[in-house]
């Protein structure tokens, strides 16, 4: 994410970055030099918040809030009276409306606050326990709001701390303290990244929000491997946005899943669901397979196609007979005793709005020790596949 948005802006890039609501929190951008953006670039839209984190952000009765040394909730606020010249008020995680400990890990947050009856020269802040670095709160008569970011690692209380040198009096209620939900970098009026919502944060958004390509209406290039984050864990497309055509060069469509067999007995290696909804109550196609059996010494193996074609009629699967056809002979290796590696397919119903494809081969004369098929599906209706 970070190299793509970094090759965009130092292509793009014909400025500096202001903060701006709405826009981008970026206090002072680095130069671009040789084509690389100089920090990593955060894109957060102050106008997208989740739902209140702090409980009881008036301070009724100061519930859910606690105070030290020269703070006092009283009459629905805090108020700060110098004596020992320092104190705070707090509210831990664990209070919160919407825990921050790990939700609030990297996020951002907006606080807003009022401030009255000041004296003196009271200086207070969120402290660095809470904030990545500590945020100086306003000390003038008024309503304010400050955004910032949270701590790297698991976050602390909630905590404004006050100190003075000198008499100082400072009241602040009417806390409100949201995670900033939302950002997306639009370039040309095309959203290239889009993330977040109004909606409560949860651990994973906060921690590692999921951010992707959405509404582009051009070519992407890509000089290198476009690949998933995990193997076997992202789809290309959804059940609903098909690519249009996809075009390959060779050596074309590689990759399986693969299943260990038990020679002699059929083993499901994939089932393939199929809802009782009307007009989509079926699946088709065809599993392309490769079975390999092995010994100490010799290795066999074939190859071919099994097409298999059933319904789900008011909850009762049935498929008709399974056609394989055999895309190779067995190839044996040099001293493997023959060419004897069998298969054959049978589908399994009966099994709750889905069928399986099973598999059940064997060899004559080898003892194999590992007997594996390597398999993927082919199927012109959308269904959903599972290795077993």
């Amino acid at each position: 994410m970070r190299t793509i948005l970094a090759a965009l802006l130092a292509l793009l890039w014909a400025g500096t970055v202001e903060a701006q609501n709405g826009s981008f929190i970026q206090y002072t951008p680095p130069a671009i030099a040789a084509g690389i953006w100089g920090s990593n670039l955060e894109l957060r839209d102050p106008s997208q918040l989740a739902a209140e984190s702090l409980t009881n952000g008036v301070l009724t009765a100061g519930t859910s809030w606690t105070q030290t040394a020269d703070f006092a909730l009283a009459a629905n606020a805090a108020t700060y009276t110098h004596s020992a010249g320092s104190g705070s008020f707090q509210q831990t995680s664990a209070a919160g409306a919407i825990p921050w400990a790990s939700a609030g890990v990297n996020g951002w947050f907006t606080l807003t606050y009022t401030v009255s009856a000041v004296t003196g020269a009271p200086v207070c802040t969120v402290p660095s326990t809470f904030a990545l670095a500590a945020q100086t709160l306003a000390s003038v008569d008024g309503t304010y709001s400050v955004t910032f970011k949270a701590m790297a690692t698991t976050v602390g209380d909630f905590k404004v701390s006050c100190t003075s040198a000198a008499a100082a009096t400072i009241t602040i209620d009417t806390l409100s303290l949201k995670m900033i939900n939302g950002g997306s970098l639009t370039v040309r009026g095309q959203t290239l990244f889009s993330d977040g919502s109004a909606s409560a944060p949860g651990a994973a958004f906060a921690s590692n929000p999921a951010i992707g390509f959405y509404k582009l209406s051009s070519t992407i290039f890509v000089t290198g491997t476009f690949a998933p984050a995990v193997t076997a864990n992202a789809a290309l497309g959804t059940s609903t946005k098909f690519w249009n055509n996809l075009f390959a060069a060779a050596p074309g469509v590689q990759g399986c899943s693969r299943k260990a067999l038990v020679a002699g007995a059929a083993t499901t290696f994939v089932t393939v669901a199929i809802p009782q909804t009307a007009l989509v109550n079926f699946a088709s196609g065809e599993a392309i397979w490769n079975v390999r059996a092995s010994d100490a010494t010799d290795i066999q193996t074939l190859s071919g196609r099994t097409a298999f074609n059933c319904a789900n009629k008011a909850g009762t699967e049935g498929c008709a007979a399974l056609v394989t056809a055999l895309n190779t002979a067995v190839y044996p290796s040099a001293g493997a005793a023959a060419d004897d590696l069998a298969c054959t397919f049978t589908a399994v119903t009966g099994l709750a709005d889905m069928i399986g494809l099973s598999a059940n081969c064997a060899t004559v004369e080898m003892t194999e020790t590992s007997l594996e098929i390597c398999y993927r599906l082919d199927m012109p209706q959308v269904n959903t596949g599972s290795p077993q």
